[in-house]
Formats: structure tokens, C-alpha cells, sequence
């Protein structure tokens, strides 16, 4: 049998209060400068290690990342009580040497009907919609950082292996859109 608590008003079941709340969100933070390209070698590789370290140091933790020219989009989890704003503040501090960040940010929480999956894929897309890459080539900054094959898109130009359909990414994209806070 479950313990209760009284709490005045209120009694609250034990159990459900050591349960872990995860909560998950597409960012997209952008570079203050316009002409940049966030995917020279250098600056690319200091962003992906300081998302190493946003994940060691456990503020998260990543399900894949994706470089545009002046872009970021990050797919992550965190825990309810630390929030997506701990994880933000501290990966600009990491990455300040090699971007200033402008202070908001696309942000938007999945809700728990959300596909990860249909957002990993739009955020795998990013390039490819934007113009960066021929869906020839090959995305080598996407980063699926997750043991799972589930995020395992291939290329571009194999679409018809991703099980979602042209509608999921276009609800995806309309949901997105809209969503910018200051952060």
C-alpha cells in the first residue's frame, strides 16, 4: 500500500512523488552574426564538445544536434526541476569563445504525444530544407547522439527508408515556426 502524506489540504501518494519528470524541446539557438557559418571545422567541433560536456556535467541529455550556417537546433531532454533554461545558459557560457548567441531563442516543448522521432527528423532535415545540401550530399553535422537506430535517417536522398511522411515534417515545421522566446 502506498504512504500518504497530509499536507493541510492536500495528500499527496509517495510513489508519485520520487517519479522523474522528464520534459523534451527542440532549441535553436542563432549566431548574433548574420554571415556566419557555424560549420567551419573548428567552431563546429568546440560546439559539439561543449554539448558533450552540457551532457556530462548531466543538464541533459542530447538526442541529436544538427549545425545550419548560422543555427544550432538541438533535440534534448531534461529534468523537470532543472528546466531548459539551466541547459541554455550554461552551453552559451561553454561556446562563448566561438559564438555570441543572440539572446533568443526558437524553443519549443514536446508535448508527450510528440514524435521524437518526426522531430529528429526535422532537425536532420534542417540543411537540406535551407538550401545548404543537395539531398547528394552527405549531412556530416548531424549528430544523433543516442544508442538507438531509431534516429538513423541515412541520406537525404534515401527518404523513403524514414517510416514519417512529408506531412509529419511539414506539422512539425508549422509547430516550430512560432515559437521564439527570450531565453
Amino acid at each position: 500500500m502506498e504512504s500518504l502524506l497530509n499536507t493541510g489540504q492536500r495528500r499527496l501518494v509517495v510513489s508519485e512523488l520520487s517519479v522523474e519528470r522528464r520534459e523534451r524541446y527542440l532549441v535553436m539557438l542563432y549566431d548574433q552574426a548574420i554571415w556566419c557559418d557555424l560549420r567551419d571545422g573548428i567552431t563546429a567541433n568546440a560546439l559539439y564538445n561543449q554539448l558533450e560536456r552540457i551532457e556530462h556535467e548531466q543538464l541533459g541529455k542530447i538526442v541529436c544536434s544538427n549545425l545550419l550556417s548560422n543555427c544550432i537546433q538541438i533535440l534534448v531532454e531534461v529534468e523537470a526541476y532543472l528546466g531548459v533554461e539551466s541547459l541554455l545558459k550554461r552551453f552559451r557560457a561553454l561556446s562563448a569563445p566561438w559564438v555570441e548567441w543572440r539572446r533568443d531563442a526558437n524553443l519549443y516543448r514536446l508535448a508527450k504525444e510528440d514524435s521524437v522521432k518526426d522531430f529528429a527528423y526535422y532537425v536532420f532535415m534542417g540543411p537540406y530544407r535551407r538550401g545548404l545540401l543537395d539531398v547528394e550530399e552527405r549531412n556530416v553535422f548531424w549528430r544523433a547522439w543516442t544508442d538507438e537506430d531509431l534516429l538513423d535517417f541515412g541520406d537525404a536522398a534515401d527518404m523513403e527508408s524514414f517510416q514519417g511522411s512529408l506531412k509529419d515534417l511539414m506539422t512539425v515545421e508549422s509547430l516550430v515556426a512560432e515559437v521564439i522566446v527570450a531565453v
